[in-house]
Order: structure tokens, then C-alpha cells, then sequence
């Protein structure tokens, strides 16, 4: 069946393919398609100078312009209308890279060639649609030399589907050819801005699974004078492009309806947010109250939205790029979340930890257990020129913060003193030199001498194992300090101009990043000797997880992004595959959840924190806090607050079923030891009921935010107050100033309820 290709000067033509009609008013029809109610179909839209394309079906009507390439989508159950970019009026734009590092930034709707064509229905998914065909594209430089034009290099083919029967519409970034021997393509951003929810004007929100989850409101009218203003600094004038998130897939509402989209091809797609902001993500921040500066441009309306950034594989498209956006009507982010996971479930994403307990019995060790970073030696070199990722200028610190033997005695406490019976412990800085030195442990074999040596951590870890805890040796196969023993350029990766690619700069000064095929080596390596000498009963595995996939243009072991999430993979399944328990640094990653046991979850650093990681994946794998951030966090003599002190992560494990995490040295644990105590015999409990249960929804109750409740799929429902008043709840009883209610449903269920203490006065 043959594409027929419509054009301004034709009066009026019918094409029937396989029943769905496709049409093209004549100049005299009226501005509103007279369209059949209830029929799936393409028609025409006619405007002054233009002929828009309209795609419907019961659902959804999809209106194109085809000028500027814009779209705009109808709710027909909900009558909202969501709209196209409303800034630059732009479908999207290509990101340009010339052979000096130079930038070119071009829009689609600059392209001097533009075809808009009919996808015949028989496409093999039912489906109908338009081919976008560009070619010719403009720069805003305007003329240039014609060995730097992109003119005749550069063509692009998109593709817009709407299914017959269902409310998905589908994006696919078909094709791209260039041929400019001058300028590569860095990424293309499409649909650009689209679905924006409007500041104020609009009542809804956007959601990306970054994290745990955050959400974004376009309305707070809960705070007044100074009281809830920080609510502001989180979700708006915020601009950012996010590499990697733990779920590929955003959302949005606005009024009655919602969206999620999900990204079917994730390995090179980054994501554009902005948060009621007036500037795009490569922008500067715009000053105070959004006033112009000379140097600085801002649009309007104040909009929140979230894009795709695909990113190339090394300059080529290489593969179709696809996001599929399914329209929820009355819907919001915790039908969002349930799409999902019945996508992740579809696609074999969704391994449970009782799959991952059948595989290995030990991981049954961590339902209930507490989580313990043990800081062994802290050893930092003497250099004022420089500051590390904790902001720590490198001052000469060195410090024995805690010998094996004290770390032996505080296993022996958890057990014999406290009744502990189930705890994750992780030593950290047990290697030659100390806590992040030498990574990745540049002689395995060589183990820290002024905190005993290898007898006394050999003597720590049996303890572990013998009360019944999770004793994990720190690791790291992604930075490589430029201070270690074991230091070769031939393990780095290199970027596309061949210079290395720098890792972070941590406690021993510098590093590079390991190419993960060379680190599958370096780890195989040294686990026969954690294997051989240690028997530890996992490995954690810092900063591999959730960190941004990236090329390797080293010839001797080149990857693309997807090859780089491979060999991580790699990496970490030398870990599983001996039978060893897994955790990684950083946010939860859904294409490593099928061998992760656990994480270490990151703050949230922007928007207001939503389950949406626990609203999919909650049965799936164990999330603590960051190390960076633990339960003894924020409460310190210096005033320094870190996203909280312990009642609040309190509470929200308590909401999301999670277990406490703490990082000590040997005088911090005794410090804590009753608060941790009397967490423990809370939470512990708690997340054995939930570790295997579906998280079924998440609600704010309240307008400020502060009262939140989760239920889950026995029955089990969960309600804490994050504020300082009290809250009358639909019984009548009231739940106190940082308190919280467990409710259970079950005939035998146990309910409770309880509060932290504060020492805050209510009025009577």
C-alpha cells in the first residue's frame, strides 16, 4: 500500500486504508474536522497558511501542526487539553558537536524539507500515524562555509502512532543521517518541553522516578509568611538534565487527567526537567523574581515539564529510539507506578527478593536488619588546592576511627546486649591505606595493619557470621585512585577527544574511571582472594549502580553506553556468582535489580518526595539510606542539617517499610546505641511484615504536605505526621505531632501507634 503525501494546493482526497479513513478538507471546510464520533481516524485541520493533521481515536484526539511540527493531545474522557511547547513553540531540537568542541544547536522546525506522511494502518501493530520526514535544516548562524553547514548532511525521520483502541501514544525517533564531515550529533531533544504543566494557572503536578521518587506540584498555597517556605525552594526555579533515573519512565496531571511515559530503548537517554522554572536546562539559574538580565534569557508562562535528551552512540542514532506516553484519565502517580510494574513484570525487569532468596539463601538475612557502615582508618592527603566530593578540603587527616577489635566488640554488643538478631554490616577503609584509598584495593591481600591486620578482620567477619549478620566487604570498580598500588592508564576510559576520563575526587585525592570490561578483571582477580582469605558474605559495591552509563573510546576496549551497562552488569554478577550478597551505592537502577539485594539511596535534592521506587519495586530489593546521609546524620554540633535529623528518616521508613541505616566510627555507635535500640525494635518488626508485600498506593492527606499515608497489599495501612501539629484522623482519634499508626486488617493483625519524642508543646 503506498504512502500518499498531501500537500497544501490538494482539494480534497479519500485513501482508505485497511478502514481508516484519511482526509483532507477542501479550503472552504470549516476550522473544526467534522470528524465521526467513536471512529478511529486521520483527518485535516485547516488554519490561515497551514493544514494541521489530526489523529483520533474514542480517546484521545491528537492535533499536529505542520508547520512548526507541535502537538497538541485532547483528553476526550476528561476534556483536558495538553499542549505543545509553549516557550519557543518548538517540536524539538538537534544538538550539534563540531571536530574543536564546538556547539550547534538547530530545531526541527528549521528544516527547510518537511514531509508529513500517512503510516498505512496495516504497520503491524494496529496502530495509525504520521512519518515526519526532515531534511535541509537551518542554523541560526545563517550561512556558514560549506564544509561547516549542516544543510545537506542532516535528515531526520520521526513517527507519531496512536493506537486504535487504547490511549498510548507512541514517538519514535526512526532515523538519522549524517554525513558533515565537520559536526557530530550530540543528542536530540523530541518531543521537546511537551505536556508542560503551568505554574499556578494550572492545578497538577509532574513525577520523576529519580531516587526513590520526587514530585513536583505547580500550586503550594499551604505556607504563609515564613512557615512551609522551604516547600518553594525545592519544587520550583530548578533546571536540570538528569542522566540517570531508577525507572525509565515520567508523568505528569493536570486537573482530571494523567500521563506516564515510558522509555522502551533507556541505555542512551538522559531527561530534561524543569521545575516551575522560566529557563531551559543548559541555561543559567535565573535571578531572583525571574527579572531579565543582560545575560540572561527567560520565557513564559512559569512551567514544569519533562523531555527526552536521546543521546547518540558515538555520534550515530544506531537504533530506534522510542517513548510511549499512555494517557490515565482521573489517574495520578500511583496509577502511574502500577503501569509500570506491569510493564517491568512484562519485560522481566521484576525479580523479587524471594527469587533472589531462592537463588541464595543468605540474602534472607537482610528482611529486618539494620544497616551499618563501619569506618575503620579515614586517611586524606595534605593538599589546600584541592576539595573532595564531601567538600572536605584535604587537610592531612588521618585517623584510626575504629580497630577490627572494636568492630568485633560491637557485633558482640548488637547480639548479646542489645538482642539484636539481624544486622548488614559493611567495613569500610579495611584496605592498605584506608577508606576510599586505593580503589579499587590495589593488593587485595594487603589488609589494613594499624586496624589489625588480616587475622583480626578475619576474626570481625566470623563474628558477623556467627550471630546470623550480613558481613560485607566495601568495594569499589569504577574509580580508580590515581594513589593506588595497582594504577595502569591501559585500565581507564578514555573520552572522544582520547583523554581520560576523570572519576571523583574522594578521600585519597584524585581518580579516574575504570572501564568496566577491565574492571570485570580487576574484580575477578581479587575476589578469589576475598574468597580464599576473608569469606565475607557480600560485597558492596560503591558507586556503581546508579551513576550515569557512558562511551569508552579507548581502542583497546571501546563501549557504548549499552556495552558500559553490560560490564557493569558483569562486575557485579562476579559478586553473584559466587554466592556472595550484593549491594550497590546510589540509587535504585531497574536493569540491575535482577542481582542487587540492595541499596543505598541518595536524598532527594529536589521536589517533594513520593514512593514511586516503593510503589513498583518494594518487594524487589532492600533500600537504605546513603552513607553519606544515615539515621545519626543532622543532628551534629555544627548546625549542619542533612536533609533532616533522625525523625524524620524515622517516619518515613515507617511509611515505606524500610529498614534504619547508620555510619559509625567506634565512639559514634556507642553514642547511639539507645536510639538505635528503640528505632530498631520499631522498624525491624515493621519491615518484616512488609519485605515481600506490593506498596498499593501513597496518599497526602493533608495540604502542607505532612501527614502521608501507604497502604499495602495484606491489608497493612500506614499513617505518619512529619509535623508539628496534631491530626485528627477519620476514626476520630489523633495522630500526635511526629507520630504514626500501624493498622492492620487481618483478623490477627497487630496495630499500634506511637510518636517520637520531640519535647514540642501543644496548645491544649
Amino acid at each position: 500500500m503506498p504512502i500518499t503525501t498531501f500537500t497544501r494546493r490538494t482539494a480534497c482526497l479519500v485513501l482508505m486504508c485497511w478502514g481508516v479513513s484519511i482526509q483532507q478538507p477542501a479550503a472552504a471546510a470549516p476550522s473544526s474536522p467534522q470528524e465521526t464520533p467513536g471512529v478511529a481516524g486521520i483527518s485535516h485541520s485547516p488554519r490561515a497558511q497551514a493544514e494541521d493533521w489530526v489523529l483520533a481515536n474514542k480517546q484521545l484526539r491528537v492535533l499536529l501542526r505542520s508547520d512548526n511540527l507541535t502537538l497538541s493531545v485532547e483528553d476526550l474522557s476528561t476534556k483536558e487539553v495538553w499542549g505543545a511547547d509553549p516557550w519557543e513553540n518548538s517540536a524539538g531540537r538537534i544538538r550539534l558537536r563540531g571536530k574543536n568542541s564546538e556547539s550547534m544547536t538547530v530545531n526541527l522546525s528549521a528544516a527547510a524539507q518537511k514531509q508529513v506522511q500517512a503510516i498505512p494502518a496495516g504497520n503491524g501493530q494496529g496502530d495509525i500515524g504520521v512519518q515526519i520526514s526532515l531534511a535541509g535544516f537551518r542554523s541560526r548562524l545563517g550561512p556558514v562555509r560549506e564544509d561547516r553547514g549542516v544543510e545537506q548532511h542532516l535528515s531526520l525521520v520521526l513517527q507519531i502512532l496512536l493506537a486504535r483502541d487504547r490511549p498510548e501514544l507512541t514517538f519514535r525517533l526512526q532515523d538519522m543521517q549524517n554525513t558533515s564531515p565537520f559536526w557530530q550529533v550530540e543528542y536530540v531533544e523530541w518531543p521537546l518541553r511537551l505536556f508542560p504543566v503551568r505554574t499556578l494557572d494550572d492545578d497538577g503536578y509532574i513525577v520523576l522516578p529519580q531516587e526513590q521518587g520526587f514530585m513536583v506540584p505547580s500550586r503550594f498555597e499551604a505556607g504563609y509568611f515564613r512557615y512551609l517556605n522551604w516547600v518553594w525552594d525545592r519544587i520550583a526555579s530548578r533546571a536540570v538534565v538528569v542522566d540517570q533515573i531508577s525507572m525509565p519512565w515520567f508523568g505528569a496531571k493536570k486537573g482530571e487527567s494523567s500521563f506516564i511515559s515510558i522509555i522502551e530503548t533507556p541505555n542512551d537517554t538522559a531527561y530534561g526537567v524543569i521545575a516551575n522554572d522560566v529557563r531551559s536546562p543548559e541555561q543559567d539559574a535565573a535571578p531572583l523574581s525571574a527579572v531579565p538580565t543582560a545575560n540572561t534569557a527567560l520565557f513564559a508562562p512559569r512551567v514544569s515539564a519533562i523531555w527526552p535528551y536521546w543521546r547518540t552512540v558515538k555520534g550515530d542514532l544506531a537504533y530506534t529510539r522510542v517513548a510511549r506516553y499512555i494517557f490515565q484519565p482521573h489517574g495520578g502517580y500511583v496509577d502511574m507506578c502500577k503501569t509500570y510494574r506491569a510493564y517491568a513484570q512484562k519485560t522481566g525487569k521484576f525479580v523479587t527478593l524471594k527469587q533472589k532468596i531462592a537463588a541464595n539463601p543468605e540474602i534472607e538475612k537482610l528482611i529486618g536488619a539494620p544497616n551499618f557502615e563501619l569506618q575503620l582508618i579515614a586517611h586524606r592527603p595534605r593538599d589546600s588546592r584541592y576539595v573532595s566530593l564531601a567538600t572536605t578540603v584535604y587537610d592531612g587527616y588521618h585517623h584510626l576511627r575504629m580497630s577490627f577489635a572494636q568492630a568485633e566488640q560491637i557485633i558482640r554488643d548488637l547480639k548479646d546486649n542489645l538482642g539484636v538478631d539481624r544486622a548488614n554490616l559493611r567495613f569500610a577503609g579495611w584496605g592498605r591505606t584506608g577508606y576510599d584509598n586505593d580503589r579499587p584495593i590495589g593488593n587485595a591481600s594487603e589488609i589494613n595493619k594499624e586496624a589489625g591486620g588480616t587475622a583480626a578482620l578475619v576474626k570481625a567477619i566470623d563474628a558477623a557470621k556467627q550471630a546470623g549478620y550480613v558481613a560485607l566487604l566495601w568495594d569499589n570498580y569504577r574509580n580508580f585512585d590515581l594513589n593506588s598500588l595497582g594504577y595502569d592508564e591501559k585500565y581507564i576510559m578514555r573520552d572522544y577527544l582520547g583523554a581520560r576520563v576523570p572519576g571523583f575526587s574522594a578521600e585519597s585525592g584524585h581518580s579516574q574511571e575504570i572501564c568496566p570490561s577491565e574492571g570485570v578483571k580487576l574484580f575477578q582477580h581479587n575476589m578469589g582472594i576475598y574468597l580464599r582469605d576473608l569469606k565475607p558474605s557480600g560485597v558492596y559495591l560503591d558507586t556503581i549502580g546508579g551513576l550515569p552509563l557512558i562511551e569508552c573510546y579507548d581502542p583497546r576496549h571501546p563501549l557504548t553506553r549499552a556495552g558500559t551497562r553490560e560490564e557493569r552488569m558483569n562486575i557485579m554478577r562476579v559478586a553473584t556468582d559466587n554466592k556472595l550478597i550484593l549491594g550497590a551505592e546510589g540509587a535504585p537502577q531497574d536493569w540491575n535489580l535482577s542481582v542487587v539485594a540492595f541499596y543505598d539511596e541518595h536524598p532527594i535534592r529536589m521536589g517533594i518526595d513520593v514512593p514511586l521506587y516503593g510503589l513498583v519495586y518494594h518487594e524487589c530489593a532492600m533500600l537504605y539510606r546513603q552513607h553519606g546521609d544515615p539515621y545519626n546524620y543532622g543532628l551534629d554540633n555544627y548546625g549542619w542539617v542533612r536533609n533532616g535529623p533522625w525523625p524524620n528518616k524515622f517516619l518515613r521508613s515507617m511509611l515505606y517499610g524500610d529498614e534504619s541505616s547508620w555510619t559509625v566510627s567506634d565512639d559514634a555507635y556507642y553514642a547511639w546505641r539507645k536510639t538505635f535500640k528503640a528505632i530498631n525494635d520499631v522498624l525491624s518488626p515493621l519491615q518484616r511484615r512488609l519485605a515481600h508485600e506490593e506498596m498499593l498506593s501513597h496518599k497526602i492527606l493533608t495540604p502542607d504536605l505532612l501527614v502521608q499515608r501507604t497502604t499495602y497489599s495484606s491489608g497493612v495501612e500506614i499513617t505518619v505526621n512529619y509535623g508539628e501539629f496534631p491530626f485528627k484522623l477519620e476514626d476520630g482519634t489523633t495522630l500526635l505531632p511526629y507520630g504514626y499508626r500501624v493498622k492492620e486488617s487481618a483478623p490477627n493483625g497487630h496495630s499500634f501507634s506511637g510518636h517520637v519524642e520531640t519535647n514540642l508543646l501543644t496548645k491544649n
